[in-house]
């Protein structure tokens, strides 16, 4: 078994615009048997052997693009789209997912 995860659309892989996703699978050998049967110039398949991660990772994408579809109806979309983005929307922070601390940068 094998997960194909990654930001498309059928239609637009359909007529051929670029576009790139993960193979995940427990088998290395099967994700390069997957790559070498769907590779095609604008279609770049990247292989991993972290299935449960492309999966959640997929999910997570998924959550995200429909906040930043939500808030581009808000005077404040830019903001809040990146919020979104740099991993501090205050919904987050109740579920246990954290994003990596910014460093400061020291004064020259």
């Amino acid at each position: 078994m094998a997960a194909l995860s990654g930001p498309s659309f059928a239609r637009e892989v359909a007529l051929g615009a670029p576009t790139t996703v993960v193979c995940a699978c427990e088998s290395d050998g099967t994700a390069r048997t997957v790559q070498g049967l769907l590779h095609r110039p604008e279609f770049r398949i990247y292989r991993s052997t972290d299935i449960l991660g492309v999966e959640y990772g997929g999910a997570l994408k998924n959550v995200i693009a429909i906040a930043a579809g939500v808030s581009d109806a808000s005077v404040t979309a830019t903001t809040r789209k990146r919020g979104l983005l740099r991993g501090r929307c205050p919904r987050c922070a109740g579920s246990g997912w954290r994003a990596a601390p910014r460093r400061r940068r020291s004064p020259a």
